[in-house]
């Protein structure tokens, strides 16, 4: 039996296998530096719509919200009443404009979840985006697209102003034996659970959504 002592080609096979480990190591540096470019973008458009759930938050509970109570509460909640407030706005926001979605609206912000008898399945849900009680649209940065903004009531309860026949008093004195509280604090009539969505006009995906408790 006679050995082979030829080595001829080896340093062509480990050249070529240093060029392979190289390459794998240059394709996946590759790989992860535009994964994470893609994250990047990913999250800062997902932040501006974040932003966007934000300001409709703040428009929401501030501008439209107080506005919106008061007629609930007093049964005087008409068609007329919501085109004022839409009207005196810049943005276009869109409130309820069927008899049915107004009266809906109206329960929604004077009684509890369990007495939404004139909303449909689709009022209650807790989706912003499906039969929402408010949208608006907000502009996007120099000229770019805007954001739509979701806005709904999901569920309303009672807060602390039910007195029980309790007569409240902000500060003094009070007779003993009088029926009344002193130093109640703040007064909550009502809490609302709100739910918002901001999603880009022309990119829906790019989205964030909120849950907010808002008592009034």
């Amino acid at each position: 039996m006679r050995y082979l002592n030829n080595d001829k080609g080896v340093a062509l096979v480990t050249a070529l296998m240093l060029t392979l480990i190289s390459l794998t190591i240059i394709m996946t540096v590759l790989y992860l530096l535009t994964q994470g470019t893609r994250l990047t973008a990913s999250q800062k458009r997902y932040q501006n719509s974040l932003e966007a759930a934000y300001g409709g938050v703040e428009f929401f509970g501030k501008e439209i919200l107080p506005r919106l109570i008061t007629p609930a509460i007093d049964q005087t909640m008409t068609s007329a009443v919501l085109t004022d407030i839409q009207n005196d706005y810049p943005i276009t926001v869109s409130l309820p404009s069927t008899a049915s979605n107004i009266s809906c609206l109206q329960q929604k912000l004077s009684l509890p979840f369990g007495s939404w008898t004139n909303c449909a399945s689709a009022n209650k849900t807790s989706s912003p985006k499906d039969s929402p009680d408010m949208t608006f649209t907000l502009p996007g940065p120099l000229g770019q697209s805007g954001f739509n903004v979701y806005a709904k009531v999901v569920d309303t309860q009672s807060g602390n102003t039910d007195t029980s026949g309790l007569e409240l008093v902000v500060g003094g004195n009070v007779a003993a034996g009088s029926n009344a509280v002193i130093n109640p604090g703040q007064q909550v009539p009502y809490m609302y659970t709100l739910e918002l969505q901001g999603e880009k006009e022309v990119s829906p995906e790019e989205r964030a959504r909120l849950s907010v408790l808002y008592a009034y």
